[in-house]
């Protein structure tokens, strides 16, 4: 029974080849589905529609009573990767636990 499975010649090379393209298919996936799993974290926080005369500090006092709210301004900007203040009617937001 020389290298014969199911009666088939046994090919090291076409076996080879065969299992580095299950390798890279198995890593693109990887690549591709991980944002998706961490999207679903996402899911459970809260978003909210920036209206018009909205600022990051009317936000951060009207969602985060308790807190300081200059750390609940940076909060926001760090969470929606915010580079300055402005913000649109419309934007969505992101508002960090």
């Amino acid at each position: 029974m020389k290298n014969r499975i199911k009666g088939k010649r046994f090919n090291p090379k076409k076996f080879a080849r065969r299992m580095l393209i299950l390798l890279v298919i198995m890593t693109i996936s990887v690549f591709v589905f991980a944002p998706l799993v961490k999207g679903g974290e996402e899911g459970k926080k809260k978003i909210i529609v920036v209206k018009q005369g909205d600022t990051l500090w009317s936000i951060a006092a009207r969602y985060y009573p308790d807190r300081d709210v200059r750390k609940a301004v940076y909060q926001l900007k760090k969470e929606n990767n915010l580079k300055s203040a402005l913000l649109l009617p419309g934007q969505k937001l992101i508002l960090p636990e």
